[in-house]
C-alpha cells in the first residue's frame, strides 16, 4: 500500500514538471511580424489631435509616421500593451504604451507622457 502511495505521488509529481516544462518552452507573447502572429496595429491610424499626422503600421514589422510635410520610417515590435518604434535614419527609438478600443487606438510615450489617440482608418 505505502508502495503504491509514493508510485502516485512520483507520478504526479512528474505531471506537475513536465508540464511546468512545457509552459516555460511556450515563448513569449509578444506580437512581432516574425511570430507569425499579426499585431493589432497593423493599419493606418489617423491622429485626432492633429489633423494629417499617422501612424501605417505593416505586418511585416516595418512602418511609416507620417505628418504631412515630413515622415519618417521605422521598424516596431508589439509587445502586446507596448511598442517600441525604432526610427530609420534618425537613431532613436521610442516605447508607447497603447490600448485599442474598437477604432480607436491611445498611445502614451513612455518617456514624456505625452498621450494622443488615433482613429484606425
Amino acid at each position: 500500500m505505502k508502495r503504491k502511495i509514493i508510485g502516485v505521488i512520483a507520478l504526479t509529481l512528474c505531471a506537475l514538471m513536465a508540464a511546468m516544462c512545457l509552459t516555460a518552452c511556450g515563448g513569449d507573447s509578444d506580437s512581432t511580424a516574425d511570430s507569425g502572429s499579426k499585431s493589432a496595429l497593423v493599419g493606418t491610424w489617423g491622429a485626432n489631435e492633429a489633423e494629417g499626422m499617422s501612424y501605417v503600421f505593416n505586418e511585416d514589422g516595418t512602418g511609416k509616421w507620417d505628418a504631412g510635410d515630413y515622415a519618417m520610417e521605422f521598424t516596431y515590435v508589439d509587445k502586446g500593451s507596448s511598442v517600441e518604434l525604432s526610427y530609420k535614419d534618425a537613431n532613436t527609438a521610442q516605447t508607447w504604451e497603447y490600448t485599442i478600443k474598437g477604432n480607436t487606438l491611445s498611445m502614451k510615450e513612455s518617456d514624456s507622457g505625452v498621450t494622443l489617440t488615433y482613429t484606425k482608418k
